[in-house]
């Protein structure tokens, strides 16, 4: 009979690939060294790069001889990062999923660290680790939620996700989430555009309701030339983000109405300067915001709206669209 204190659950990493031969080596091999004593299956999804990480790959697991079980899947044609991790995610057999960017790499105690979590608190829906990145270190900071290590509440969830502060971090990577808790739901990621983890977190957190904290590093976080990250133009970063809020803004939930409705704002105030709309798309978007607030009595927030609506193409001016945002309250 399995105990809890026994239970060690099967683990989906999944890796998709896109122009990193430089990197992938280092990240194969910290998934192949995890301390971890349960099952790990390692998904590569390959999406169709121009340089040999394919290949690079392929070798690498064909010399390898252990206890973690490698498949690689090609797409036909590149699809993009969301594309990929959904490929992955829809071929995984682990009970819990962990995203991972092929030019990062594990510590080698993360998912033995992640797991006793799942361990403690079985069937729990994410765990969530700290990234350690170079050369920026600590990332995104965790120690305001030691005292909340383990949590089984939507509503603390929404509020330390909502806030303007210091938040859940937003990224899918360096997440143990539950495969079930994924599919039930429906949450994989939004094709075509970038900034995918933004966006999917929006839905993520309407539904998670257990999330477990691990305050060592469980992911290393590179920032190097030539990632999809570093090389996006600000205007197509814009663009996607215009994507994402009007696409939030259509699916507001009425008991988180108010703070889902700051944090879209806040991520189109954040981006305004650079978006590629016209003023038309513009202007609409701040009409259907501004009855929205008015309806929610929400007047102070409509004013800053309606001000920096007309005075935006002058200098400095995005502050009041700040304003706007954190001036709306809840009742």
């Amino acid at each position: 009979m399995i105990t809890m204190k026994d239970y060690l659950p099967l683990i989906s990493v999944i890796i998709p690939i896109y122009n990193v031969e430089k990197y992938i080596v280092r990240c194969l091999s910290s998934v192949i060294h995890q301390t971890f004593k349960g099952d790990i299956e390692c998904i590569v999804v390959d999406d169709c790069g121009i340089d040999n990480s394919f290949s690079i790959a392929k070798q690498f697991i064909s010399e390898y001889n252990g206890n973690v079980s490698f498949r690689m899947i090609r797409h036909e044609h590149n699809r993009g990062l969301s594309a990929a991790r959904n490929t992955g995610t829809l071929e995984a057999t682990g009970e819990y999923i962990y995203y991972l960017d092929s030019d990062d790499e594990l510590p080698l105690n993360a998912l033995e660290l992640m797991a006793a979590q799942v361990t403690s608190h079985r069937n729990i829906q994410i765990v969530q680790g700290l990234t350690y990145s170079e050369p920026m270190a600590y990332e995104y900071e965790l120690n305001y939620f030691r005292e909340n290590q383990y949590v089984n509440s939507n509503e603390w969830i929404r509020k330390n996700y909502y806030t303007l502060g210091k938040r859940i971090p937003v990224n899918a990577v360096n997440k143990l989430i539950n495969k079930d808790f994924i599919f039930s739901n429906n949450l994989f990621f939004k094709e075509g555009i970038i900034h995918e983890d933004t966006h999917w977190m929006f839905y993520v957190v309407k539904y998670l309701s257990s999330l477990a904290f691990v305050f060592e590093p469980t992911y290393i976080r590179y920032y190097n030339d030539g990632t999809i990250m570093s090389t996006q133009s600000i205007e197509r970063e814009a663009a996607n983000m215009k994507v994402i809020v009007n696409d939030w803004l259509q699916h507001l939930d009425e008991d988180s109405y108010l703070p889902q409705l700051r944090m879209t704002l806040i991520n189109y105030a954040k981006d305004q300067v650079y978006l590629t709309c016209s003023q038309k798309e513009n202007d609409d978007f701040i009409i259907e915001i501004g009855k929205i607030l008015w309806d929610r009595k929400q007047y102070k927030s409509y004013f800053f709206l309606n001000i920096w609506g007309i005075t935006r193409h002058f200098r400095n001016v995005k502050k009041l669209l700040r304003f706007s945002c954190e001036s709306i309250k809840e009742k």
